[in-house]
């Protein structure tokens, strides 16, 4: 069974480096100093289709949405696009995303000239895993997990032969890497910590359902802070960007928290029916940059004073990155009308 999980792995690894180094070059487009982009595959899903499907090609600085098309079924479909060069990132978002991954399907870069090459291979045909469920331990924003040796649990996946978990530690709240698993393969849907977890670091664990095939039915991420950490101030004591206050003064009704020595912010909490309502920022969200101004190392209270600063109907433009279902991290950058307390 390890022979194949190697092989697979293999002859991945060597797709994925022709696959990087094979440039192609691209037809001019109608606009002087774009090239022509267009990409034909299909979708399937692991499990019940949840068509129809978005797919979008995105810019990989800001992922501003270039172009997309709805995809209604399993057949091929053919997307395309003028691109400026730079690079740029293809996305497949199901309809139903609570219970499918959306996925990344490539990334492709564009020079100058036309040439272009993908950073990494297209996914072909583009497959929708199913979103692992019960994952225990798990919170936003991270919760402290007091025992020495956490046990981790997750819902049973129909059509699983097995489990492959792997988990990180990373410092906190600096946010250095400190540590990885090897792959581990359970066919039970738990897992008992070996030995005692290191204290004062954030655990970050994900887990993928396969197949007697090795196909992946699904996937998930998750995240706790170990034993000896201190963990965040309760939701009671998080800031609301801004405060009550008098007229005039600028609100979004976002409730963050923040403490000295952090490199983001973390969305604590969104009030109804506030600016930041409707936007698409979620909980969880860590904002990284504020109007362009990195957020490392503020605290709620300055976010609070700087939001307050502003007036109505001003933009407030904030660069964040979220965790997605299957584990892997998006950057975005969401816009809010400041509203007037």
């Amino acid at each position: 069974m390890k022979l194949w999980i190697r092989v697979g792995f293999l002859v991945s690894f060597l797709a994925t480096l022709i696959a990087a180094s094979a440039e192609e070059q691209l037809p001019g487009g109608t606009v002087p100093g774009t090239f022509h982009f267009a990409f034909e595959d299909q979708i399937r899903f692991m499990g019940e289709p949840a068509f129809p499907c978005r797919v979008i090609i995105t810019t990989n600085r800001n992922s501003d949405t270039v172009t997309e098309m709805k995809v209604a079924g399993p057949e091929r479909f053919l997307i395309e696009a003028d691109l400026k060069p730079g690079t740029y990132q293809v996305w497949s978002i199901p309809r139903d995303t609570s219970t499918y991954s959306r996925v990344e399907v490539g990334e492709i870069h564009v020079g100058a000239s036309g040439q272009s090459f993908y950073r990494y291979p297209m996914r072909t045909p583009i497959e929708h895993v199913m979103v692992l469920s019960g994952m225990s331990p798990n919170s936003e924003p991270p919760a402290v997990i007091e025992a020495a040796r956490p046990i981790l649990r997750w819902n049973a996946v129909q059509g699983a032969d097995k489990y492959v978990l792997q988990y990180n530690y990373t410092t906190w709240p600096a946010l250095r890497r400190a540590g990885t698993s090897q792959p581990k393969f359970r066919s039970e849907c738990n897992y008992t910590f070996e030995t005692d977890v290191p204290t004062g670091m954030i655990c970050i664990w994900s887990v993928y359902a396969l197949n007697k095939e090795g196909q992946r039915l699904a996937g998930g991420g998750a995240q706790f802070l170990t034993r000896g950490t201190d963990s965040h101030p309760p939701a009671t004591s998080a800031t609301t960007m801004p405060a009550e206050g008098p007229s005039g003064r600028g609100y979004i009704g976002l409730r963050v928290w923040q403490k000295r020595g952090m490199p983001y912010a973390i969305v604590d909490d969104i009030l109804p029916e506030s600016p930041a309502s409707h936007s698409d920022l979620r909980p969880g969200d860590q904002i990284e940059r504020v109007n362009g101004k990195s957020s490392a190392n503020s605290t709620s209270a300055d976010l609070q004073r700087f939001i307050a600063g502003l007036k109505a109907g001003e933009r407030l433009k904030l660069d964040i990155r979220r965790r997605l279902p299957d584990g892997s991290d998006k950057s975005e950058v969401i816009e809010i009308t400041v509203g007037e307390q």
